[in-house]
């Protein structure tokens, strides 16, 4: 199929809730069955019209995302396929989703949506659109979230079967206490890490009929597919008390910038677990080390600023346009359109600039052990190229020179390279190689690869202090 988006995402097409040494079950349309009193889950489904609104509560840190969908291949299933959380759909559909007792009421629970069908056939050629809540979430919103659970997310998504084996427990207990995680977010981050250290391989037998298949991977065979990898990180952070589901759909494809469309074929059906957060909804993470698969990118703190829309939906700038992403072929050359100057730093009150100057060297004096810590701390669980990037964000953020909303990535990079001119080229680098593996699926031959990035990151952060200083040195004198 062929999506068009200005966010990359995954498409879900099913969740499911309860987990056996059988497998994975939806088991939310028969529980909407026996709340209604209907025969089957399929009465139970609640029908839209097009464009209808999906009633949606957990919805903190997203921003409202068209993404349209032309069919390649016929569905036999007719599934919706959503990057996100569906808010409206352009054709007639069924929604299969959970009830609740509020009180005496009965109430639909759209926040447990297991799936979305449309009423007609979808054959190749079909296309339709999805108005959907696409999370830009951060990490310290995530950290910050708590445990809060509601009841429904309680009662079904911590859910484990006496099957699960107590040294399955026990290495998820183990890997969360030696990474010091203390919140839901870190832990999950670090039983994803642990997982990535996996081998990927789709040619594996079947567990033997005697044991039960977490344990058979996470134990003996230690490499497999994505079934494997998505299964052990819920039932994982299952006995953690991290509520999670494992989901089925695709991944993000590879973009086209001609067309400007993700390519999605059927080679990238893909398994991959979400987690629950109070207020923000389910978060996708990604265990699984396969060459089509990506982490997700968050950046480290709100890019929104406070919450000003009625909702709780954290209002926004704008998204990145791949259409723009053409810019890259060129590999160093950055846009300048609309870029200002840094803040206009020469033009503040030279006690402004002598704070930042002081705070630089007292950021200096930290103890290099403690600094370590912390940065590690923050940037984990991005990969190589998101660790550069995102450090280069953190490093300019402590000097006063955060990214704005209104920024692109390439905008900032243009942004940052005007203060720091002896930099220029490497900024360039950082950035252009974050947005082609963020939003480019396949990357550039032209751009750095992991080790080339590792190198760039390094040359940034010995001359980064220094130029910068120099530059407010320098301002501060000609204020005087």
């Amino acid at each position: 199929m062929y999506v068009r988006s200005t966010e990359y995402d995954y498409w879900r097409a099913v969740a499911f809730d309860r987990y056996s040494s059988e497998g994975w079950q939806n088991t939310v349309g028969e529980q909407a069955r026996a709340a209604l009193g209907v025969g089957t889950p399929e009465q139970a489904r609640t029908p839209l019209e097009p464009d209808q609104g999906l009633p949606l509560f957990d919805v903190g840190g997203r921003i409202e995302v068209e993404q349209s969908f032309q069919l390649a291949e016929d569905r036999q299933d007719d599934l919706i396929l959503v990057g996100g959380m569906a808010q409206r759909v352009s054709i007639p559909t069924l929604v299969e989703h959970n009830y609740q007792q509020v009180g005496a009421q009965l109430e639909p629970n759209y926040d447990e949506t297991a799936l979305i069908v449309a009423e007609e056939e979808l054959r190749a050629g079909t296309t339709f659109t999805v108005t959907a809540l696409v999370s830009k979430v951060d990490v310290e919103s995530l950290r910050a979230a708590g445990a809060d659970y509601p009841q429904w997310v309680r009662e079904r998504y911590l859910q484990l079967p006496d099957t699960v084996t107590q040294r399955t427990r026990e290495r998820a207990a183990q890997i969360v206490n030696d990474a010091g995680a203390v919140t839901p977010y870190d832990q999950a981050i670090a039983i994803q890490e642990y997982l990535r250290t996996f081998r990927y391989d789709e040619a594996i037998p079947a567990p033997p009929a005697d044991r039960e298949p977490v344990d058979w991977f996470l134990f003996d065979q230690r490499s497999g597919y994505c079934d494997y990898f998505a299964s052990s990180m819920v039932v994982m952070l299952r006995s953690q008390g991290i509520p999670a589901r494992w989901v089925r759909g695709y991944a993000g494809g590879e973009f086209d910038a001609e067309q400007g469309v993700y390519i999605v074929r059927e080679n990238i059906a893909h398994s991959w677990p979400e987690i629950y957060f109070p207020g923000v909804g389910w978060e996708r993470f990604e265990p699984t080390p396969a060459t089509y698969t990506s982490l997700p990118q968050r950046p480290l703190t709100s890019i929104f600023g406070e919450d000003t829309s009625e909702n709780g939906q954290l209002a926004g700038g704008p998204v990145p346009d791949p259409s723009r992403f053409e810019e890259l072929d060129d590999g160093l050359d950055i846009v300048e359109r609309g870029v200002q100057p840094l803040g206009g730093l020469a033009n503040q009150s030279g006690g402004t600039l002598s704070a930042l100057i002081g705070g630089l060297l007292a950021l200096l004096a930290l103890s290099g052990g403690v600094l370590y810590a912390y940065w590690r701390y923050e940037l984990r669980g991005l990969s190589p190229v998101g660790q550069a990037y995102g450090g280069m964000i953190l490093l300019a953020s402590w000097a006063g020179l955060s990214q704005s909303a209104a920024r692109t990535p390439l905008e900032y990079a243009a942004q940052l390279g005007a203060a720091l001119p002896g930099q220029r080229q490497t900024i360039a680098r950082i950035s252009a190689a974050y947005v082609a593996e963020r939003y480019r699926r396949g990357g550039s031959a032209d751009l750095p690869d992991a080790e080339e990035q590792r190198e760039l990151w390094k040359a940034l952060v010995r001359h980064f202090f220094t130029s910068l200083n120099e530059r407010l040195y320098a301002a501060d004198r000609r204020r005087s």
